[in-house]
């Protein structure tokens, strides 16, 4: 009697066990059901929770006996509904998601578009430049991105061949933008009759973007645009050229030897540099050989080593030690092969402009004669 009185007591208790883990099993259910309800609306909304007012009677209601048939019921009624408007959910969200992706890839398309067409006007900017035929030129213009901050600019007027090499803040669509500016203002400055030095080209287009970014006015001017970069002039009827820089140097290469002339130490706009500053001009007397101009988008090109390193300025000058030669091709492609070798499968940091040119004896050209081919040109 003993041991079946401590059976029936065994069975009693594991039936009260398993009604308790049945009443977690069904409070779990409708509370997932509730969440679900949250996230739905209007007759969706309104099912479930009638769906969640029968799960509560069938729990309530009943002997201990029917409870375990009253939970398969209310679970069988939750998975059937909670399936269906799950399944409904998905397919909303998924809508909404595809729609969402395709306005994304329109309005990518459009950006996209614009941007290819930015990129032709400039390159069709830069292709205008025509370059003299009584010495050796040849350049590369890489961008970062579809469209650059870097330009380039050779005019000649009368015996005069003005060479530009600049580097705008920023790349990709504000590189672009600040590189209108500055061409607008270089231009400007090159039309200004009383503007006959190097230096005087740089300090005047600094004192334009000033003027039109206003950053002369410390509580107006919020931008801090401007560029570096190198203009070189050669001048035929004295035989000189003439050489300014705005945080960049022009290198020449004769006989085995290179030189750095080295640019002041500021840039052309942007707020640190006074509207006042007057950037030096340095003279070469009978210039000869090959110079080099270049953006520091060529220095700064990083290797793939675990520890990136920058191409620089000294592995720059030993390559062109080893570049004599009298052809322009030959030195920008040597530089930029060295370049791509470098920086292997890595993309490039910044937008990239090398130019090269060589002298051996610069002709006098005669204004009629210019003013002819410039006529043709145009």
């Amino acid at each position: 009697i003993g041991a079946y009185k401590s059976h029936l007591d065994e069975m009693d208790d594991l039936k009260h066990y398993q009604q308790n883990n049945r009443r977690e099993r069904d409070n779990i259910i409708i509370e997932s059901m509730r969440n679900l309800a949250v996230q739905l609306e209007g007759d969706a909304k309104r099912l479930i929770l009638s769906d969640i007012t029968q799960m509560q009677q069938l729990t309530s209601s009943g002997s201990a006996d029917s409870s375990e048939d009253a939970s398969v019921e209310l679970m069988s009624l939750a998975f059937s509904r909670m399936s269906k408007e799950v399944a409904a959910l998905l397919d909303a969200r998924t809508n909404e998601m595809r729609n969402a992706y395709e306005q994304a890839s329109a309005a990518n398309r459009e950006i996209r578009s614009s941007i290819d067409y930015a990129a032709i006007l400039q390159q069709a900017l830069l292709r205008a430049e025509r370059f003299p035929d009584d010495f050796k030129i040849h350049l590369t213009w890489q961008p970062r991105d579809v469209v650059g901050g870097d330009i380039y600019v050779v005019r000649t007027t009368e015996n005069k061949t003005v060479i530009a090499v600049i580097d705008c803040t920023g790349h990709g669509v504000p590189g672009a933008f600040t590189s209108l500016i500055a061409r607008a203002v270089f231009d400007r400055a090159i039309e200004n009759q009383t503007i006959t030095t190097a230096g005087q080209y740089l300090s005047e287009s600094n004192r334009l973007i000033k003027d039109m970014l206003f950053q002369n006015d410390y509580d107006e001017g919020k931008s801090d645009a401007g560029f570096d970069g190198t203009v070189c002039i050669l001048d035929r009827e004295t035989g000189k050229l003439e050489f300014a820089g705005a945080n960049s140097s022009l290198f020449i290469i004769n006989n085995g030897l290179v030189t750095e002339l080295k640019g002041d130490r500021k840039s052309v706009g942007a707020r640190r540099t006074p509207g006042s500053y007057v950037f030096n001009t340095q003279i070469v007397d009978n210039p000869s050989g090959m110079f080099v101009m270049l953006t520091d988008g060529v220095t700064d090109v990083m290797s793939e080593m675990p520890r990136p390193t920058a191409f620089g300025r000294r592995r720059l000058m030993r390559l062109m030690e080893s570049l004599d030669t009298s052809d322009p091709q030959f030195v920008v492609s040597k530089i930029m092969h060295a370049v791509d070798q470098y920086k292997g499968n890595g993309k490039l940091r910044d937008d990239l402009t090398l130019l090269a040119f060589y002298i051996d004896q610069l002709k006098r050209f005669d204004s009629s004669v210019i003013e002819e081919q410039l006529s043709a040109h145009a």
